[in-house]
């Protein structure tokens, strides 16, 4: 192989944005007496340059519980996929080959208007990464006579994204009570095992969904079921012994009620599936003889370690008078946004939150739905090898809630439990340095580098601002100036090596 191609971060661009919409009941539903729930999730986020920055396109999926006007012991949903579009300010790099999107609900509140007028905020945060694909030409054994060194990295083979249609039908036991209407279903996914063979993915997983429905005495009551299955993905290129990595999205449901006792769901599912193999590179590290090498540092990200724990969390709440009888249901959300993970020498530390929702039915003889809320603190251990001859070490966490379940322990008080998944990514980046050209000049060639205290080296590039640079890597403007000395912040040469403080 006589060159690879690396993608480099140039930019990144934290962001918030809120957006607002009106919700109109129709004349017929119900209106709104009190919220009790409040849900959205971002899906089919576009990202595309326009003049003066960024535009993001997407859909809001909403679903809101209230208690009606007409009943204040029933409970409705309102379900709405809403369109949000807003441009973002930002300088874009002229030769961003793609934008890569990370965004995520921060805060989502309702506010009744009147009745059958509501007002819908969220707010949006995260953050767009730019990212550049470059080619990087070494040396050929043509050229001079070359040392060579070999290196490790995981490459994907191939990526798929397939859509699975998953039905249902639920039967309810003798000692259940039967079906009026359904008033909402919120549903989860997860992933049991992969197995890849030749030209296949096989994944095995489940739907976990959570029917909350209306009984014909006017009680709303709960439902949970778990739907496993299989899936085989046809995948050019994929063999025995490569590692398969999963994701696996719920994009849209629906359901029937055949009789008070039997319900159809049907699941439309979204399944993206890379497949990765564990490759060698001969980087070319130096030559033999009188010729002078040039050099470029390449930095490398290969996976060190994936692994997974379960953890349970336990916990009560205090039920304001008068007093709870019964659970309807229980759900609960990562708070992503405050996610962290602390990489040590023996593993990776991972801390957050969980936000719990409780609906449950009061003391009261109308048995009025009523909503509590409570967080919990997670704080996880998870023993990984961490390599000590790399340039950095991160750490992706993925969170995931298992299931959430509660009960009345008395009049007031309800316990709680929330398993969650955790996983982590652990990457290693590595600085490689190889031969991309050769010469007879030593200052041309190698021009004179400072000592690994001072930093780390970067080249400037068609295009390259100090802004540019000074995002990319963390630093301040002022500091690049500052250590390397520069005169003018507004003239950068092609080819200038800058020196990175640490």
């Amino acid at each position: 192989m006589d060159n690879i191609t690396v993608a480099n971060l140039i930019l990144r661009e934290q962001i918030e944005e809120t957006v607002e919409r009106r919700i109109v009941l129709a004349q017929n539903r119900p209106g709104v007496a009190r919220v009790l729930e409040t849900n959205v999730r971002l899906e089919n986020i576009e990202t595309e340059v326009v003049d003066g920055g960024v535009r993001i396109n997407g859909i809001l999926r909403t679903t809101i519980l209230y208690v009606p006007e007409d009943n204040t012991s029933a409970v409705e949903t309102i379900e709405k996929r809403i369109s949000f579009s807003f441009v973002v300010d930002v300088n874009v790099p002229g030769r961003t080959v793609e934008i890569d999107p990370a965004l995520f609900v921060q805060e989502a509140e309702v506010i009744i208007v009147d009745p059958h007028n509501l007002r819908l905020t969220v707010v949006i945060v995260g953050r767009l990464n730019f990212i550049e694909a470059e080619n990087i030409n070494f040396i050929t054994d043509d050229q001079a006579q070359i040392v060579r060194d070999e290196f490790e990295f995981d490459q994907v083979v191939a990526e798929k994204t397939v859509t699975r249609q998953v039905e249902r039908v639920v039967e309810l036991a003798n000692n259940q009570a039967p079906i009026e209407r359904v008033l909402n279903i919120q549903s989860t996914t997860r992933i049991i095992n992969t197995h890849v063979r030749r030209n296949q993915v096989e994944v095995q997983a489940e739907i976990r969904s959570q029917i909350l429905y209306q009984s014909p005495d006017g009680r709303t009551r709960s439902l949970n079921i778990t739907t496993p299955f299989t899936e085989r993905i046809r995948i050019e290129g994929a063999r025995s012994g490569m590692q398969a990595f999963v994701d696996l999205e719920i994009i849209d449901q629906d359901f029937r009620i055949i009789d008070p006792r039997t319900l159809r769901i049907n699941y439309e599912t979204e399944i993206n599936t890379a497949v990765l193999t564990r490759d060698q590179i001969d980087f070319p590290i130096d030559i033999d003889g009188d010729l002078f090498p040039r050099r470029r540092t390449v930095l490398v990200e290969r996976i060190v370690a994936r692994k997974q724990t379960r953890v349970l969390l336990r916990d009560t709440i205090d039920v304001p008078p008068p007093g709870a009888s019964r659970v309807v249901r229980v759900t609960a959300d990562v708070a992503d946004q405050v996610i962290e993970a602390d990489v040590d020498d023996g593993g990776v530390f991972i801390s957050g939150e969980v936000d719990v929702n409780v609906l449950y039915v009061a003391n009261q003889p109308d048995q009025p739905v009523f909503f509590v809320g409570d967080t919990l603190f997670f704080d996880e251990f998870i023993s990984v090898s961490i390599p000590r001859d790399v340039f950095r070490v991160r750490a992706y966490p993925e969170v995931r809630v298992v299931s959430a379940e509660g009960e009345v322990v008395d009049g007031d008080t309800i316990r709680i439990r929330v398993l969650l998944s955790i996983e982590v990514l652990v990457t290693a980046i590595v600085e490689v340095p190889v031969v991309i050209g050769v010469g007879e000049d030593r200052e041309e060639f190698e021009p004179p580098r400072p000592t690994p205290d001072e930093g780390e080296i970067y080249i400037v590039k068609q295009g390259d601002t100090l802004f540019i640079i000074a995002q990319r890597f963390g630093v301040t403007i002022a500091e690049l100036v500052a250590v390397n000395d520069i005169v003018n912040p507004d003239q950068l040469e092609v080819g200038q090596e800058l020196i990175i403080p640490d």
